[in-house]
Formats: structure tokens, sequence, C-alpha cells
């Protein structure tokens, strides 16, 4: 084997040593929560924990009958979107400019997954009486990535102990939000590739140590 044949294995096997798994990435029946609560109506809901089953979870807010669902979604070449949504029979928050404060896991459990992954993008949207969205965020998981989203996601949002605040929601007859994520996952080393890898980079530096 050339030295050109060697190089051209290394990176074959370099490609192998990390490999992406086909099916969820949230481990399902494991637990989560989602809080809420309204800048100037409170009524704080800790809505959990619930089990990530693609099944609606019940609760009452207020007065209001709330459902909070979730669903996974296999998008191929490591990458998935999730989303989690909260829907209401009435107005959630229902005191005139207030703001709505929302979170993934800020007193709880955040999403527990399968494999480590890396949070692409992350979007809020609220939801009007028609079903349809009025407001959408930025990419969250970009305008805040230094802070909370710099390396493998831990499945909070934003925080354990903290949670992203919208202005200007209430009177607006908001009747549901949504947390849209797109991850991506971080390859984990085969053991077997690796194992070839390091044998051939071994090869070829002593062949190369012998042509010098």
């Amino acid at each position: 084997m050339t030295f050109k044949q060697l190089r051209g294995a290394i990176a074959s096997l370099a490609l192998l040593a990390g490999t992406a798994f086909a099916g969820p990435i949230v481990d399902v029946g494991s637990n989560y929560s989602v809080w809420m609560s309204g800048g100037s109506s409170v009524n704080t809901l800790n809505a959990g924990p619930v089990a990530f089953d693609a099944n609606a979870a019940a609760f009452t807010r207020a007065g209001l009958n709330l459902s909070l669902t979730e669903s996974q979604t296999d998008l191929g070449n490591g990458k998935h979107l999730i989303v989690v949504s909260m829907s209401a029979d009435g107005e959630l928050f229902p005191i005139v400019n207030e703001v709505a404060r929302l979170g993934l896991g800020a007193v709880g459990s955040g999403l527990s997954f399968l494999h480590d992954v890396y949070l692409d993008t992350a979007h809020v949207s609220l939801f009007g009486a028609n079903g349809s969205a009025y407001f959408t965020s930025t990419n969250l998981a970009d305008d805040y990535r230094v802070k909370y989203f710099s390396g493998a996601w831990d499945g909070f949002f934003p925080s354990g102990n903290a949670v992203f605040a919208f202005g200007n929601v209430g009177g607006r007859d908001t009747r549901g939000f949504s947390f849209t994520f797109e991850v991506t996952e971080i390859p984990e080393p085969d053991a077997a590739a690796l194992a070839g890898l390091a044998l051939l980079a071994l090869v070829v530096s002593r062949r190369f140590a012998r042509r010098v």
C-alpha cells in the first residue's frame, strides 16, 4: 500500500469514527416539565412531570383547561425536529400588555436524550384563538448560544432556573404556545473504527519516518 493509499484509508476510517443513530432522539417515556406564568396575572403553572410519549397531558390553570403535547421527527442524517405545545380553551394571559414567561424544565425536568445533541435552532411561537401563530421568536439557540447552548444541549430551555419572557402578550387572546427545536446528534466514536484509525496512523508515521 502506498503512502497515498494509506492516507485515503485513514480519511475513510475517520468518517466512520462517528456514527448517527436512526429513530427517536428523546427518550420515549422520560419525564419533562413546562413552566409558564403571566407577568401581571401570575397564575403560575409548572406542568409536569409529563411523559414524553405523544399522549396529551391535561392541566388546569386559572379556570382554564390546558393540554400539553409533544412530538419528535427523525429528519435523517442525525437531525431531529422536536415540538412541545401547550393549548388552552381560553386566554392564557388576560391582562393587557402583560409579559408571558415560558420555560422548559425551569422547575423540574428538561428533555432526556438517548444521545448527545447540539441545539441548532429553537423558536417559541404564540397562537391566537384561530390556531395560527401571531408571533414566532428569532432563533433563540443562536441568540443565547454563549450563555446557554454552546455545548451539548442539556434539554433545558433556557436553563434549570430561568425562563424566557415575551412582552406585550397580554390581552391578545393567546390560546397556546409551542417550543420548536431542531437538533443534530453529536456522533459517538465507533471503537473499532478508532482502533483501525490509530493503527493506520502508526503505520503511516513509521513509513514516513523511514523515508525522511
